[in-house]
C-alpha cells in the first residue's frame, strides 16, 4: 500500500521500541539465518509494524555519466546512513537505487515514510501511474516503453513488502535530511569515478 503527500521542512522521528536495521545495535528480535523463519517469527510476535523515516537522494555527474544515491533511515532516535555509486548512469536510476537500498537495508516488513525531492520516483506512486505502468506491460499512457523498468519492478516488488507512503519534499533547500543524502550521493560520485 503507498500514499503521498507533498511536503517541505523537516519531520519528526516517532518513538517505537526495538530496532528494524542496524545488527550492530541492540534489537528486541534475535537474528534468524533463515529468511522464512524470520518472517514467521516476525508475524507471530509483532503486532504491528515498525514506523520507519527513509530519505533519499541521487546524482549524477552528466547525465548519463557517474552517478551516486544516498539514503538515511531513522528508527526510534538512530540514524543509519548508506551509500553507494555507478560508474555509467542516469540521475533518475540513482534516485530510484536510493529508495531501492533503502527499503533493502530493513530487516522485517516496516511501515515507512519516504522522503525525496524526486518528482520522477514520488509522482509514479503518488498518481498511480506505476500501477498502470505494470497493467500495461510497462508501456506509458502514450504507448512508449516505460525507462528503467529493471529498478521500477524492484521497487515495486518492495512496496508489497513494506508499507510505504512516498513524500515529496523541496531538494537542496533547508531539509537537513535531504541536503545530507545528497552529500552521500555527490560523495559516492567521487569514489566511484576514481
Amino acid at each position: 500500500m503507498y500514499t503521498g503527500e507533498w511536503l517541505n521542512g523537516r519531520v519528526a522521528v516517532s518513538k517505537t521500541v526495538g530496532c528494524v536495521f542496524e545488527s550492530r545495535l541492540p534489537c528486541q528480535i534475535p537474528p534468524i539465518p533463515d529468511r522464512e523463519a524470520e518472517e514467521f517469527f516476525y508475524k507471530v510476535n509483532m503486532k504491528e509494524k515498525k514506523r520507519v523515516i527513509l530519505y533519499t537522494d541521487g546524482a549524477c555527474s552528466g547525465n548519463p555519466g557517474a552517478g551516486g544515491w544516498g539514503a538515511i533511515l531513522i528508527f526510534n532516535g538512530i540514524e543509519r546512513e548508506l551509500s553507494g555509486g555507478e560508474a555509467y548512469t542516469t540521475n533518475n536510476r540513482m534516485e530510484l537505487m536510493a529508495v531501492i537500498k533503502g527499503l533493502e537495508a530493513l530487516k522485517y516488513p516496516c511501515t515507512v515514510e519516504i522522503y525525496s525531492d524526486s518528482a520522477y520516483t514520488v509522482n509514479a506512486f503518488v498518481n498511480r501511474w506505476i500501477s498502470s505502468w505494470e497493467k500495461n506491460g510497462w508501456k506509458k499512457a502514450d504507448g512508449k516503453s516505460v525507462m528503467n523498468v529493471d529498478l521500477w519492478q524492484s521497487l515495486l516488488r518492495l512496496t508489497k513488502t513494506h508499507e510505504v507512503e512516498f513524500k515529496k519534499v523541496k531538494g537542496h533547500a533547508d531539509n537537513e535530511y535531504n541536503n545530507r543524502c545528497d552529500t552521500l550521493a555527490r560523495s559516492a560520485i567521487a569514489k566511484d569515478s576514481k
